[in-house]
C-alpha cells in the first residue's frame, strides 16, 4: 500500500507540473506600451480599432441625444420631470460644465482624439510592409479625429486643439478658435481620408471614402460653403451604391440594420475574435 501511495503521489506531482506549464508562461498585457505595440501594421490597425470604440460613447448613448436635441426647435419637454433633464432642455441656471452628460462626451472625444493622434504620429516610423494599407489606416484615424473635433466644435465652440499625441500628464488646455480647428484639422483630415480610403469595405463599420465625403459635405454646409457641400453630397448620392430603403418602415426593422442607406455604422464590436 505504501508503494502504491508513493506511485500515485509521484503521478499527481507529474500531472501538476505538466498542467501548470502553460499557466506559468506569462504574457502580461498590462505591460504593453505604445512604443512596443504601435510598430507594425497590425499594431496600428488595432490602435485605430480602439479609436472606433469612442463612436459608441456618442452614437450609442442617451448622452448624445440629450446634448444635441433638447433646447432646439424640434424638441418639446415631456412630463417626465427630472428624467427629461430640464437643465439641458431649458438651458436653466443649473446647467453647468460639470454636468455628467457634458463631461462624459467631452472626455470620450478627447480620448478618441489622443488615440488617433498616436496612430497617425507613429505611422511615420513604419516604412516597410503594405504601405497602401498603412495609408488606409491613417485615413481611418484622420477621419475619426475630424469627426470627434467636428462634434466638439459643434457642441462646445472654441476648444482645446492638438494634433500631437499626449504621452504624459498635461495640466493646461487652451481654447482654439473654431475657424482654426476647421482649417488645420477637420478639413485637411477629411480630404486625406477621401484621397486614401477605399470606396467600399468588407468589414461593416469601417470608414470608407464615401463616409469621408459625406462628412466633408456636412462640414462645408456648417461653414456656409454651399457649392462645396453640394458637390460632395451629390457625389455620395450619385456615384456610390447607396439608396433609400423602401418601404420606409423597414428602416426600423431590427433585422435590417445592414442596409443600403447606411454610409457609416457605429457597430457594437470593431474587433474580430
Amino acid at each position: 500500500m505504501k508503494n502504491l501511495f508513493k506511485v500515485l503521489l509521484i503521478t499527481c506531482l507529474i500531472f501538476t507540473v505538466s498542467s501548470c506549464e502553460d499557466f506559468l508562461i506569462e504574457q502580461p498585457k498590462s505591460t504593453v506600451t505604445a512604443d512596443d505595440y504601435y510598430t507594425t501594421l497590425e499594431g496600428l490597425d488595432n490602435g485605430v480599432k480602439s479609436a472606433y470604440s469612442k463612436l459608441r460613447g456618442f452614437y450609442g448613448s442617451e448622452a448624445a441625444f440629450f446634448m444635441t436635441l433638447p433646447g432646439t426647435d424640434i424638441w418639446t419637454l415631456g412630463f417626465g420631470g427630472i428624467t427629461n433633464l430640464p437643465d439641458l432642455g431649458l438651458y436653466s441656471a443649473n446647467l453647468l460644465g460639470s454636468n455628467n452628460l457634458i463631461t462624459r462626451i467631452w472626455d470620450n472625444f478627447y480620448e478618441g482624439i489622443n488615440q488617433c493622434n498616436a496612430v497617425i504620429q507613429r505611422s511615420e516610423n513604419i516604412s516597410e510592409g503594405n504601405l497602401n494599407r498603412l495609408a488606409e489606416i491613417v485615413g481611418e484615424a484622420r477621419f475619426l479625429r475630424a469627426l470627434f473635433y467636428f462634434h466638439l466644435v459643434q457642441q462646445y465652440g472654441d476648444v482645446h486643439f492638438t494634433l500631437e499625441e499626449t504621452v504624459g500628464v498635461e495640466s493646461e488646455a487652451y481654447r482654439t478658435p473654431i475657424a482654426q480647428i476647421y482649417e488645420e484639422g477637420i478639413v485637411p483630415d477629411l480630404q486625406f481620408a477621401i484621397d486614401n480610403l477605399p470606396p467600399t469595405t468588407e468589414e461593416w463599420g469601417r470608414v470608407t471614402k464615401p463616409a469621408a465625403e459625406a462628412l466633408l459635405a456636412r462640414v462645408q454646409l456648417s461653414l456656409g460653403n454651399w457649392s462645396l457641400a453640394e458637390k460632395h453630397a451629390a457625389n455620395v448620392i450619385n456615384n456610390y451604391d447607396f439608396a433609400l430603403v423602401k418601404p420606409y418602415k423597414d428602416l426600423w426593422d431590427i433585422n435590417n440594420q445592414v442596409n443600403s442607406e447606411v454610409i457609416l455604422a457605429a457597430v457594437l464590436n470593431r474587433c474580430k475574435n
